[in-house]
């Protein structure tokens, strides 16, 4: 694990942070990042994937290995259940 992925992993668990709870608290009846494999999650890790792919035919330095890869991922799915279900299950009102 590197530092490179902790920072991409911080930065896209921040930005599945503010789509899912934006998302969840402007429709009120999904929960969008509770599920197994949230769509947020699946869609930033495409896109990740695509761009380490660019990444790849203009400098091998910057691309990310698998174990970055995994790491931002993980972030992701943590950052991703907890802004749904985690903090906000005892405040909301049903």
């Amino acid at each position: 694990m590197t530092f490179r992925a902790l920072i991409i992993g911080t930065l896209l668990s921040a930005l599945t942070v503010y789509i899912v709870s934006y998302a969840e608290l402007l429709t009120q009846v999904i929960m969008i990042g509770f599920l197994q494999l949230p769509p947020v999650v699946v869609a930033l890790m495409f896109g990740l994937v695509l761009i380490n792919k660019l990444l790849e035919r203009v400098n091998k330095r910057y691309v990310l290995g698998p174990a970055e890869i995994t790491v931002a991922f993980s972030m992701m799915l943590v950052a991703s259940v907890v802004s749904s279900r985690g903090l906000w299950s005892g405040y909301r009102q049903y």
